[in-house]
């Protein structure tokens, strides 16, 4: 079986206490990223799954949609990887 696995999110660098986010939506290009992978996958029936590392909220906008799951992680800690 193969999947596409993505991991989504924010870091210390974008959102951290103190610090208020201009907006709620993901950071750069993660949404194109998203949608460049969905338009590939599905002509090959690849399922998606992203993987959301974030401490607030979040609007995924296209993403929502184009994951087949979403793995919303929070902030894991330095074992979250065991946990994916």
């Amino acid at each position: 079986l193969s999947v596409v696995i993505i991991g989504l999110g924010l870091d210390q660098h974008i959102e951290s206490e103190g610090h208020d986010r201009s907006t709620i939506e993901l950071p750069g290009y993660q949404n194109d990223l998203v949608t460049t992978i969905y338009d590939y996958t599905k002509t090959v029936n690849i399922p998606i799954v992203c993987y959301l590392i974030h401490g607030g909220t979040v609007a995924l906008g296209d993403a929502f949609d184009q994951c087949d799951a979403i793995l919303d992680a929070w902030y894991p800690g330095q074992m979250g990887a065991y946990g994916l």
